[in-house]
């Protein structure tokens, strides 16, 4: 068999990477147009290639995606060694260089591709006709209020209903997953944008690493599965299912997929799903709240709104968001917040401007509904 010459070899390296950085050129110029990527991408391409991604892993019942970070994992820490190993100082491969610089533009020429220009879309708000625009304290009050309706009546109805509310680890995630679907299934009435049959996400593999990392859940793009941490309170399972169903369907921005989670789960026949979101966007919405109040330095209407919203909330509530809170204050670990700040880099890179503060983005949304309505 003949060699390949060195030289040759090189200059064909060399080739694959400009083809490669041309490809991601090209992507990233066609970023710079929303209404087109919404158009040809998010509402054309996008919905054949999740079909096609779920044809070949929605049957498997663990998640494929996990699997695969695993073997590259084990693959890369392999390498690893082996180069340290063999390692000639006074050698440099430039070949490999080429080589290397060419895969990692391939995997995000296929990320952007298989889900990332999602983040280019016009998304969530063109398809609902809103637009986020600056809010007063006061609008923030009035969906904290609403928020507290909601969280009291829709608690009354599982207790009348004799729901156990799980603010420990569940032992099988399964009907919660179940859930979220179905909320899914539902909400197609109300917003015809989404899908005929809703995905169904998975359990993570990586239940020990999340109080590290600091995740709830995550969406593999490369095989467009979600995964959800399964080792927390049941009452958080509903929303984060929902939360990470709206990332496989294509909408990448967190506010977004927090807005769409929501819509859809209090769209849901089932209370305790509605529950699950009503107590996670009012979360989002009493730090807001407090943000807002600790910004004007007026420490009166601070400890009052505090008072107000304590005195308000239903007994059970304050008990299931409690025992929620110790849970989560009981597994922190010193580490999350160094991951969380990794984590906050993807999003500057992907145009989510405000990082991690990107997920509070939700009540921006809500406001703007609200003031549609």
């Amino acid at each position: 068999m003949t060699e390949v010459p060195k030289e040759n070899g090189i200059f064909v390296d060399m080739k694959i990477f400009f083809v490669c950085l041309a490809l991601a050129l090209l992507l990233m110029g066609f970023g710079y147009f929303p209404a087109t990527v919404e158009q040809y991408y998010s509402s054309g391409l996008y919905p054949v290639l999740l079909a096609l991604r779920l044809w070949l892993t929605a049957w498997v019942p663990f998640s494929i995606g996990d699997l695969l970070y695993i073997i590259v994992f084990i693959y890369l820490i392999y390498k690893l060694i082996r180069s340290l190993i063999h390692i000639k100082k006074e050698v440099v491969n430039r070949g490999k260089i080429w080589r290397v610089s060419a895969i990692i533009l391939l995997v995000w020429i296929s990320f952007k591709l298989l889900w990332g220009l999602n983040y280019d879309r016009l998304g969530a708000g063109h398809l609902l006709d809103i637009e986020q625009k600056a809010y007063s304290g006061a609008a923030v009050d009035s969906l904290v209020n609403e928020l507290i309706d909601s969280l009291n009546s829709t608690r009354k109805q599982i207790a009348e209903a004799k729901i156990q509310v799980d603010t420990l680890p569940v032992g099988n995630p399964a009907p919660y997953f179940t859930m979220a679907q179905e909320a899914y299934q539902r909400a197609k009435t109300s917003y015809p944008f989404l899908p005929k049959q809703a995905p169904r996400v998975k359990a993570t593999f990586f239940n020990p690493l999340a109080d590290y990392v600091g995740f709830t859940g995550y969406f593999n793009p490369f095989t467009a599965e979600g995964q959800v941490r399964t080792d927390m309170p049941g009452l958080e399972l509903p929303f984060v299912a929902c939360h990470e169903t709206a990332h496989m369907l294509g909408f990448a921005s967190e506010s977004e997929a927090n807005l769409m989670g929501y819509m859809v789960a209090t769209k849901s026949a089932n209370p305790y799903v509605r529950y699950s979101a009503y107590n996670e966007i009012f979360s989002y919405a009493q730090r807001e709240q407090f943000v807002l109040l600790a910004q004007q330095k007026d420490s009166v209407r601070f400890m009052g709104a505090v008072a107000h919203n304590k005195a308000r909330l239903d007994t059970l509530v304050k008990q299931d968001r409690k025992a929620v809170r110790n849970f989560f204050n009981r597994h922190r670990s010193s580490v999350a917040p160094i991951m969380s700040g990794v984590y906050e880099q993807y999003l500057f890179l992907n145009k989510q401007n405000a990082g991690l503060k990107s997920y509070d983005e939700v009540i921006g949304w809500l406001i703007a509904l609200k003031n549609k309505k």
